[in-house]
């Protein structure tokens, strides 16, 4: 789509959208541009103009499955997205109230982990896979009111990818300098999960709102909730630039008013996930007001009692509680980067998803 004054109002979509590329002889497929963008409403938005007009996409909803299947797909120049009710948002936009309830995954085919070979950047988001102003104008924004996820976003047996990112809301939120991004009142209950992977990626990030907020100039207020599992298993090679969080993956900014209860299984990487943050770095010195619930799982290795046996891995399971919590609140590799919390609590029960109504 692309308009300089646009807005969709109540739409909504119940079919499955799958995208199958396989290649129908044996060799590659080269995606040109952009790559592959696949979403159950909105694939790409793309507003270049001079001048331009807020885009407003307001109660729209996603319940069907959104997937990406692949086998041999080679680089493409851009980068590969996929989101539950837009993928590729590249212009100004507000999204207020939209949800997104499908499965929403990209899945290799291939018999061994390679069906998404040399995807360059992937993005995969429930409301939104990718938001990134074209032009650096000052009144150029990004809104989340109100949306929330609750369908399962997954990524299964990727061969290489240089920059993997999985958001419950957002998954990758674009830096510019004189725009600015704004979320408010938004959650996820869906589970997030990467498995089977043999990539090499030089970042990987997870966050049940937003994976990567690269935005300096982004705010947040209002509530967040993370009720959403996440899990990174049989995740080989991964990059050491790994933030895994229940709220935020990765963020420049801080945020106040976050609870996440969930299971985060992040096997071998666990000093790189956190119940809030994976990471806080720059001006995100810390989360205030927050609550933190569930559990830690973990993996440990022993020798096999059996000569030549390959190791025994047994999980862990690790509550959070009165005296543990607080140390899980961001990933423990990062704690030092961490000035200090504030006002954070233990919670006792799951939160309910934030609940957003328009003022009259």
């Amino acid at each position: 789509i692309a308009d300089t004054t646009c807005s969709m109002l109540n739409c909504d979509n119940s079919g499955a959208v799958t995208v199958n590329a396989v290649p129908r002889k044996s060799g590659t497929i080269t995606p040109a541009g952009e790559g592959l963008i696949v979403a159950g409403l909105f694939g790409e938005w793309y507003v270049q103009q001079a001048t331009l007009q807020p885009i407003t996409i307001q109660g729209c909803n996603n319940n069907g499955a959104v997937t990406l299947k692949g086998n041999n797909i080679a680089k493409a120049t851009s980068r590969h997205v996929v989101g539950g009710v837009s993928a590729d948002h590249y212009s100004d936009g507000t999204f207020i109230n939209c949800h997104n309830s499908g499965a929403v995954g990209v899945e290799g085919t291939a018999a061994t982990a390679g069906g998404m070979v040399d995807a360059n950047n992937l993005q995969v988001g429930g409301v939104t896979a990718y938001f990134h102003p074209y032009k650096q104008n000052a009144d150029q924004i990004g809104e989340w009111i109100g949306c929330t996820n609750t369908g399962n976003i997954s990524i299964k047996n990727i061969k290489s990818a240089s920059y993997v990112m999985i958001g419950g809301v957002l998954g990758y939120n674009q830096n510019r300098s004189t725009s600015s991004t704004n979320f408010e009142d938004c959650g996820n209950s869906g589970e997030l999960s990467i498995e089977n992977t043999s990539a090499t990626a030089n970042s990987f990030e997870i966050g049940g709102i937003v994976a990567y907020n690269a935005d300096t100039e982004s705010a947040f207020t209002g509530e967040f909730v993370n009720t959403g599992n996440i899990i990174a298993k049989n995740v080989a090679t991964m990059a050491s630039k790994t933030y895994i969080g229940g709220i935020l993956g990765y963020t420049v900014k801080p945020i106040a008013n976050a609870k996440s209860y969930c299971d985060i299984d992040a096997q071998g990487l666990e000093d790189k996930a956190g119940m809030i943050m994976g990471i806080a770095r720059a001006n995100a010195t810390k989360a205030t007001n927050c609550g933190v619930g569930g559990n830690i799982i973990s993996v440990s290795e022993e020798p096999s009692e059996i000569p030549g046996a390959e190791p025994v891995l047994t999980e862990i399971t690790t509550p959070l509680n009165g005296t543990n919590f607080f140390e899980h609140i961001y990933a423990t590799a990062v704690a030092a980067d961490v000035a200090s919390s504030d006002n954070c609590e233990l919670l006792s029960t799951k939160p309910s998803l934030p609940v957003y109504t328009p003022a009259e």
